[in-house]
């Protein structure tokens, strides 16, 4: 019997191991990929690679209704985006593949007691670095000519990242405090809108903004959003942003007022640059060929350009996986928000909220590192259930077996 205990403790630990040593695999990737001039493709196979070694070890070792709805899910969206795939060959078989892969992540964040600070040291390396790479004016975008023309192009790792990097790094902290009932605190929100604010995007700096005051008004000791008690904090956070701006970074507020100016605050001024791109794939649209399987990015200049990009996270996903796809994540999306206004878990549902406030614009989620977030926000209401019903299942048989003595 101890032989059997013992036995038993092995496998978990060598279980364990090997998951960890999976996702480590796949965060350095991510920030190789992301951060450095490292092939995309080689960080990209090596990601899809690990996550879907977690997918796979995940699925054989936890059996039941979590990871049966993560299957079936993962096995509908492959076989939608091949189906669709033969159709408009929008997208490559490697990053079909990477579906697996995010799911199996998502896994392994879901089920594994991975320490939240962890998390928090991982956003915080990634928070450092854009900094550095700010300062030291290694993100900033240089000049080529193609065909005669100059055209702005931005080196890898540095302005067009950043905001999106930490977003998700940010998010991954949050989600995983509040499950386990840590907090998340003022300090890594107000960390993050340094490196968001040096680099000029403005969708990322007002999707900050946004995150900033979501963090700072909500009160994770009573687990209330407390507008009014927030009201002194906003106001001290506005001035110090204001004397860091004046006193120390000049050029890049000049530069901020400057891009606002030129490109427009509104919400058609922020569209404008993307407007094309939008125009484009919906003016294709309601052909019923393109409405089933999504609109092929060879139709027109703009979005064969984009290499794939239609800056949207719902024009996206159905050009993946079709009218089908959109509409499964989107029922997904609607149930798990149904269970969080009725369980009155507000907080993980604003977080959504802001994950696709900045996916209307960018390629965040479906398909891409964000699933790994989306699919945890999904997959949290679903995980509550089960913990519960475990309990209450405990706590009858306990009753019983009093009842019986």
């Amino acid at each position: 019997m101890v032989r059997l205990q013992r036995k038993v403790k092995i496998q978990n630990t060598i279980k364990v191991n090997v998951q960890v040593i999976l996702l480590f695999i796949f965060t350095i990737f991510f920030y190789l990929q992301n951060m450095t001039m490292l092939s995309t493709t080689l960080c990209n196979l090596m990601m899809v690679a690990a996550g879907s070694g977690c997918f796979f070890y995940e699925i054989s070792c936890k059996k039941n209704g979590i990871t049966s709805t993560v299957i079936l899910y993962t096995i509908i969206m492959i076989i939608l985006a091949f189906l669709c795939k033969s159709v408009t060959n929008n997208k490559s078989i490697q990053f079909i593949l990477s579906i697996v892969s995010y799911s199996g992540i998502a896994l392994v964040l879901l089920y594994e007691d991975i320490n939240p600070k962890i998390y928090k040291k991982a956003y915080y390396i990634a928070v450092v670095w854009y900094v550095m790479r700010y300062l030291l004016g290694l993100a900033n975008q240089y000049i080529i000519a193609v065909n005669g023309k100059e055209q702005n192009i931005f080196v890898k790792g540095g302005v067009l990242s950043t905001d999106i990097v930490l977003l998700m790094l940010y998010l991954l902290m949050a989600v995983t405090c509040y499950s386990k009932g840590e907090k998340v605190g003022y300090l890594p929100v107000l960390a993050g809108t340094v490196p968001v604010f040096l680099s000029l995007k403005r969708m990322g700096i007002i999707i900050w903004a946004i995150l900033l005051f979501y963090q700072l008004v909500y009160d994770e000791k009573k687990s209330k959003f407390k507008v009014v008690k927030a009201i002194p904090i906003v106001i001290v956070v506005i001035l110090l942003a204001g004397f860091l701006a004046t006193q120390i970074f000049t050029t890049y507020l000049l530069r901020l007022i400057a891009r606002f100016q030129n490109d427009g605050f509104t919400i058609a001024g922020l569209a404008g640059s993307r407007s094309g791109i939008w125009a484009a794939y919906i003016n294709h649209f309601w052909k019923p060929q393109n409405f089933i399987f999504g609109v092929s990015f060879e139709v027109e200049e703009i979005l064969r350009l984009y290499r794939g990009n239609a800056h949207n996270v719902i024009l996206n996903c159905h050009a993946t996986v079709g009218i089908v796809g959109v509409l499964i994540n989107l029922i997904l999306c609607i149930r798990a928000y149904i269970w969080y206004i009725k369980r009155k878990h507000l907080y993980l549902a604003g977080l959504g909220v802001i994950l696709l406030l900045r996916g209307m614009s960018d390629y965040v989620f479906w398909f891409n590192w964000g699933d790994i977030i989306w699919l945890l926000i999904v997959l949290y209401p679903q995980f509550v259930d089960v913990k519960d019903s475990r309990c209450k299942k405990s706590a009858r048989a306990i009753k019983e077996k009093q009842y019986e003595v």
